[in-house]
């Protein structure tokens, strides 16, 4: 059984190519707009490429518009739609665990090992998935979805590094990834001091991903990202201070503003590296080796 991940829209991706059980669009949001789209519903429809005629498709919670696109190409294709909120949905616990209700099953005392509520979700979506694979044959027990969630690792998303202050690396590269991202921080470490170091590449939306996360942050470490596209920090370092009240600096490379972060930072502080995956990879290997 294999997971295949869409690389860009849907439509046209070369995942397309293979014969799917079981179809899963998670929240549709602005990104790759050049070659996908400008609105949300031309997005959706990239995005929908991936439904193929009688094969069922989980969709996460979505805006009006692309759910719309989305429930439209599935009835067209007469695929069969189960979406988070109606047909499966989740319920916190008083634990802070929370359960799955799902078509045909209900699970209890999950915990997944991802952080952020935005996990939950994708968790629930997981679940949902595994209920139409078992309609193929593969019989997932309660136990092994309830370990599967609780051991998932994934580098990069909210991952906390080791040392004080505390090192995050999530890679939150479009609007909506930076919304979560701050959403998340807010859950996962309220009221502590965010640290940023930033870096972005030159064709992401990145004015609405500063306007969501700048006014969470206490400072501010600009860095060029190890690659051709990267965007300079001097062509956007004015508007950066215009949107955060403390200190802004620019460096020449990430371990160097990483390094001046940690410095600065207070202990109870959190030290968030974000803008670019690829910025994310360099703080990575900067700080693990």
């Amino acid at each position: 059984m294999a997971v295949l991940e869409v690389g860009m829209g849907g439509r046209l991706d070369a995942t397309t190519a293979a014969r799917s059980v079981v179809s899963a669009i998670t929240p549709v949001s602005f990104d790759h707009m050049e070659y996908l789209g400008h609105t949300l519903a031309a997005i959706a429809a990239e995005k929908a490429g991936i439904i193929k005629p009688g094969v069922p498709v989980v969709v996460g919670r979505q805006e009006p518009d692309a759910l719309k696109v989305i429930e439209e190409t599935a009835h067209k294709a007469g695929a069969k739609i189960f979406e988070l909120g109606k047909e499966f949905d989740f319920e916190p616990e008083p634990s802070a665990k929370w359960t799955y209700r799902g078509m045909r099953t209900r699970v209890t005392g999950l915990w997944p090992g991802l952080r952020g509520p935005h996990q939950v979700q994708n968790a629930a979506v997981a679940l949902a998935c595994l209920e139409l694979i078992e309609d193929r044959g593969l019989k997932i027990s309660r136990e092994n979805a309830r370990v599967g969630l609780a051991e998932a690792e994934w580098p990069g998303r909210l991952e906390e590094l080791p040392g004080t202050p505390r090192v995050v690396l999530d890679g939150a590269h479009n609007a909506h990834g930076v919304e979560t991202l701050v959403k998340a921080l807010d859950a996962v470490y309220p009221g502590r001091p965010v640290h940023l170091v930033f870096g972005v590449l030159a064709d992401k939306d990145w004015h609405p991903m500063l306007k969501a996360l700048l006014p969470r942050c206490a400072a501010v470490y600009l860095t060029p990202v190890r690659s051709p596209r990267t965007l300079e920090p001097s062509s956007y370092v004015d508007e950066v201070k215009r949107l955060v009240a403390g200190p802004v600096q620019v460096f020449g490379s990430a371990p160097e503003a990483l390094a001046a972060a940690r410095k600065a930072a207070p202990d109870d502080a959190i030290v968030l590296g974000a803008g670019s995956l690829v910025l994310v990879g360099q703080l990575r290997q900067s700080v693990l080796g």
